[in-house]
């Protein structure tokens, strides 16, 4: 009906679209099968923009509607030949597996996403972005889409070891020039190294994660400079687990909560503090909490005016002033690295 009402009119049938927009809350669109039973001409149609909508299927652009079949309409390639850009954030989608040859630009971040989706089938695709979804599995679909330039799998659920994200890198071997984010995924809590081992398997990437492109070779240099015994890291993440698991059986988990929670922008230098804390009290957990110490400590970085305000007004609170605060935090800081 949404479409009905936009597309109505006689001068709507003479236009062959190139660009075409129902980025809105406001469509709430499930399908886009309704745009094919418009009289307009979309295949000349180079970018379509549905995010923010309920999308939870694309028949109609994957060719395989049967209401479509059955109205003989014509559907998928046939239709969205030449779309070059397809941008899906923020809907219900669970799969994607179109053809689109000419396609070089897809956005499916912030849907619900369990696998790679299939890319042998989009030759031309160089942005791919799949943050804020659930995916999981190996890496190997992207070996099919040789031409990617920018690959976001942020915010994931990837879950791998440090060998075996050693071999995962392999399937990114072939790209050149390639901006990769990888952060934000369940790996990367227990290999706090994992941007070294990237930068030392994948020499020519042209960003990794929120590293500037500024900085990116003096990084690339520091990490060639580093050891990476990859065994011994997975036996310390197994080690940290089983400890994590003992403590909560036995009724510490609240000493080990500083080490596994989640960022609460309201009380991050409490948390920063408490995994310094920890680092220096057990030394088993020094690696693990100097990882969760790094995310809390990127995010500040990042210098959001609401961050800002937040850590203004925590360190504002309590007996002890906010220089006093800072100094102590400084002092265990000192105290770790001398130890380490």
């Amino acid at each position: 009906d949404v479409l009905n009402e936009i597309f109505s009119g006689e001068s709507w049938r003479r236009r062959g679209f190139q660009h075409l927009t129902f980025r809105s809350e406001a469509f709430n669109l499930k399908t886009l099968q309704g745009l094919l039973l418009q009289p307009i001409d979309l295949t000349f149609l180079q970018s379509l923009d549905a995010s923010e909508n309920s999308l939870t299927e694309l028949d109609c652009v994957a060719g395989t509607s049967r209401k479509l079949k059955t109205a003989g309409v014509p559907q998928g390639i046939l239709v969205f030949g030449s779309l070059q850009v397809l941008k899906l954030k923020k809907n219900l989608l669970t799969s994607f597996s179109l053809k689109l040859p000419a396609l070089r630009e897809l956005d499916l971040s912030y849907n619900r996403l369990e696998v790679l989706p299939m890319l042998q089938i989009l030759p031309k695709l160089e942005v791919l972005l799949l943050d804020h979804n659930k995916i999981s599995g190996p890496l190997t679909e992207v070996n099919n889409s040789l031409a990617l330039k920018k690959l976001d799998l942020s915010h994931n659920q990837f879950m791998y070891s440090a060998v075996e994200l050693n071999q995962q890198l392999q399937n990114l071997l072939n790209f050149d020039n390639l901006a990769l984010k990888l952060k934000d995924n369940p790996f990367c809590a227990t290999i706090p190294a994992y941007q070294i081992l990237c930068l030392q398997k994948l020499p020519q990437l042209r960003k990794l994660d929120d590293i500037q492109s500024s900085d990116m070779e003096k990084q690339r240099q520091a990490a060639c400079s580093v050891s990476l015994n990859l065994r011994a890291i997975d036996e310390s993440a197994s080690r940290h687990e089983s400890l994590k698991v003992a403590d909560e059986s036995g009724g510490s988990k609240a000493a080990m909560s500083a080490v596994f929670r989640p960022a609460n922008k309201k009380t991050v230098f409490r948390d920063i503090s408490e995994y310094f804390a920890r680092a220096l009290k057990d030394e088993e957990s020094t690696q693990i909490c100097i990882a969760g110490a790094t995310r809390l400590t990127h995010t500040m970085s990042q210098c959001h005016k609401v961050d800002m305000d937040n850590l203004r007004e925590e360190l504002s609170q309590g007996r002890e002033s906010a220089a006093e605060r800072i100094a102590e935090l400084l002092e265990d800081i000192k105290t770790l690295a001398q130890k380490v």
